[in-house]
């Protein structure tokens, strides 16, 4: 358990996506808000909250991409923010197996074997 507070647990990831995005020579596109009041709204009062709302906003949104609905079926209050991140990294990867069997398949599709006889030959 965490002592910091969600909102400098917010400053923290805010200075750390900075310094990544001030690294690889890119502008900074998204900041969390870093009011108090602001994460309490959300019922997010430490750096745990915080990881575990970030964890389940994460999966909640990335699913939305992904499967064009929202995952309500999902009590993530009942679960770890580990749990959540693993169900995440899980839905990623497999989508990315998905895509890599889909492209696959269609590679074979557009590319047919080669042909084992002569489709001129002249039936007798």
């Amino acid at each position: 358990m965490s002592a910091m507070t969600a909102s400098e647990r917010a400053i923290q990831l805010n200075a750390k996506n900075d310094a990544r995005a001030k690294a690889a020579g890119r502008p900074v596109y998204f900041r969390l808000m870093e009011g108090a009041a602001d994460w309490a709204e959300y019922d997010v009062h430490t750096a745990d909250d915080l990881d575990h709302h970030l964890a389940m906003e994460a999966h909640w949104g990335g699913y939305k991409d992904i499967h064009g609905i929202r995952p309500r079926w999902i009590d993530y209050d009942a679960m770890t923010t580990a749990e959540i991140d693993a169900m995440t990294s899980k839905m990623y990867a497999d989508q990315e197996r998905e895509e890599a069997e889909d492209a696959a398949a269609l590679a074979d599709a557009t590319n047919p074997a080669p042909l084992t006889h002569s489709p001129f030959a002249v039936l007798a």
